[in-house]
């Protein structure tokens, strides 16, 4: 049976992925994104070179 993430569960993750990717502690939302996916790149965790930002529908998720 797979269980879904719970809303708490995908705040803690976007919050701690922000954590270590944007030390600035911005509130711009678009630039956190940015640098958690530039982040991710970095680190080879995923590789999604061709999506832009502007290109994600609020609430979308990738898989990569």
């Amino acid at each position: 049976m797979i269980k879904k993430a719970s809303d708490f569960d995908e705040f803690f993750v976007a919050t701690l992925l922000a954590d270590l990717f944007d030390p600035s502690s911005s509130d711009d939302m678009d630039f956190v994104a940015e640098q958690i996916v530039k982040g991710l790149e970095e680190n080879g965790i995923v590789a999604c070179k061709d999506i832009k930002v502007e290109d994600i529908e609020d609430g979308e998720l990738l898989a990569s």
